[in-house]
């Protein structure tokens, strides 16, 4: 072991002493918080671009992109953005622009940065955006990229269309001898302007060899959308004048797109057209669950959408025979233009409508005038019931008082739908003492249908001396005891009775012909040693 010269000793303990005090200063230096910069969005603007099936794809023209850098580290820092462009998976990066970005604090965005990019043809172009700093100690999450075709990328697609007729999937539509103002609303799926024209062809159904074609005016341009801006609708509007027009026609509606050496037709409308100032709306009654036995209305709404007065004859069909009234009936009053009337079928389900059992109720409405028709239809289900029958038997039955009598109640469940019934029973003159009580107070699920036998024991109160008149058991006396059944699903009770006479009964209860009894000293002392006394009476019994 090596020994330290005294001035060596000091010239260690200060060496000691400065590689403790600087040993808090590197730690404290690993620890230290950074900024970690992440691009927060990437997009591209002021010329077309779309994603189709996850591949961007954006027109050949000046580009504005633009980003955005998020800080998601604990500390602010400062960054600088570039914009990169690598034209083919083999080829370089290309610094088309940087920019620097300040200090960003912590959780803190930037500002959105924008760049200029001159797009030209060519597919898998990888454009970049990367942000870098040099307090950044986390830089694998500093670039995002997109994968770009640059193209002429073109398409179309009708979004919506006030022409009557559009999206019906049958029937014929009234088109009103006036002028119309139609529109369809286009969408440019593509990456390049595009213009649309409407094209509507007429056949008239009873002479196809007549036909005829109206179209628009033309439009201003429908730009595309953008990575930023995506596509919105964008109305094509025509004019057409039905004033001299008349009968059934078969019509098929278009639209022409043309774009950059592109175009399609866009079939959008096929229907029938009937040229008439009559035209209604019938909209049907909900449809609705009703419970055996029970009748319900329901209300269908027609509204006037002509530009003429009209009236209209109501018929009615069903399927099952629950249609019970209807009113109006044979058909409403004046309808005038733009407003309603109401036309109400009551349906009655019968009581013993099982719940699979259903009825379609059919509401026809003939214009008067305009000599069509339209009909809807509306389902009325069974819905479930709670009903019991208790039956009870129908002769009178003997009751002797102080002793139990059975009686047999029979519970069915008369409903469609399986319930439980709970029983109460009583006697109509409500005596008092009397005894009534069920083998069992609830039946137990029953399905529809299905019965069970419960026992009621019944019980008059004995005869008392004197004869207690409210407890109504003296010969001759009658009345009934019902039961009553309630589902506790609810529904309405059911009751049943029996009745019931009260046999007469002989009752000895003698009474002693002396109130007091002598006895000796000796009778005494053997009464108390157990042996009892025994005394002979002469007792009247009448």
């Amino acid at each position: 072991m090596p020994i330290l010269s005294k001035t060596t000793v000091p010239l260690a303990l200060v060496a000691v002493l400065l590689i403790s005090g600087l040993t808090p200063l590197v730690v404290a230096d690993s620890g230290r918080s950074t900024p970690d910069f992440v691009i927060a969005s990437f997009t591209l603007d002021d010329a077309g671009s779309i994603s189709v099936g996850g591949t961007v794809e954006a027109e050949d023209a000046t580009h504005v992109v633009r980003i955005q850098v998020q800080n998601i580290g604990l500390a602010a820092g400062q960054a600088d953005l570039s914009l990169l462009l690598q034209g083919t998976a083999s080829s370089g990066d290309v610094v088309l622009d940087t920019t620097d970005l300040g200090v960003i604090g912590a959780g803190a965005y930037s500002a959105v940065s924008v760049f200029s990019w001159p797009a030209t043809l060519g597919a898998n172009q990888i454009l970049k955006a990367r942000v870098s700093s040099t307090m950044d100690a986390n830089t694998a999450n500093n670039e995002d990229q997109k994968v770009i075709n640059v193209s002429r990328y073109q398409n179309s697609s009708v979004h919506d269309s006030n022409i009557p007729g559009y999206g019906s999937s049958g029937g014929s539509v009234v088109w009103s001898q006036t002028l119309h103002d139609f529109s369809v609303d286009m969408v440019n799926t593509g990456v390049k302007d595009q213009n649309a024209q409407i094209f509507l062809n007429f056949t008239e159904v009873g002479n196809p060899s007549n036909i005829f074609s109206a179209q628009s005016l033309p439009q201003p341009a429908i730009a595309p959308g953008s990575l930023h801006n995506p596509y919105t609708p964008e109305a094509i509007t025509m004019e057409f004048d039905a004033t001299a027009r008349s009968g059934q026609w078969d019509v098929t509606g278009e639209v022409y797109v043309t774009g950059t050496g592109w175009s399609t037709s866009i079939a959008f409308l096929s229907t029938r057209v009937v040229f008439s100032n009559y035209d209604f709306t019938l909209t049907a009654a909900h449809d609705r669950s009703v419970q055996a036995g029970q009748t319900a209305a329901l209300t269908f709404v027609v509204e006037n959408t002509g530009v003429n007065v009209d009236t209209y004859n109501v018929g009615v069909a069903d399927v099952r025979g629950w249609v019970s009234a209807t009113s109006p009936s044979p058909a409403t009053g004046t309808v005038q233009p733009g407003s309603i009337a109401f036309i109400t079928v009551d349906v009655t389900v019968p009581g013993n409508a099982l719940l699979s059992h259903a009825e379609t109720v059919s509401l026809t409405l003939t214009s008067s005038n305009g000599g069509f028709g339209k009909t809807v239809s509306t389902t009325v289900l069974t819905g479930e019931s709670y009903e019991g029958t208790v039956t009870m038997d129908s002769d009178t039955k003997p009751l002797t008082p102080g002793s139990p009598t059975p009686l047999q109640v029979k519970v069915q469940n008369d409903g469609n739908a399986p319930t439980s019934f709970v029983l109460t029973a009583g006697i109509t003159t409500n005596p008092i003492n009397w005894d009534l009580s069920f083998s069992s107070t609830t039946t137990g699920i029953l399905l529809s249908g299905e019965s069970v036998n419960v026992t009621l024991t019944v019980t008059p109160p004995i005869i008392k001396n004197p004869i207690v008149d409210a407890e109504e058991n003296e010969a001759g006396d009658t009345m009934s005891i019902w039961v009553q059944a309630a589902s506790v699903d609810g529904g309405m009770p059911s009751l049943g009775a029996t009745p019931v006479r009260i046999l007469p009964v002989i009752v000895v209860d003698p009474g002693l012909p002396v109130e007091t009894i002598d006895v000796s000293v000796a009778e005494l002392i053997q009464a108390q040693q157990g042996q009892g006394l025994e005394a002979i009476l002469n007792l009247d019994v009448e």
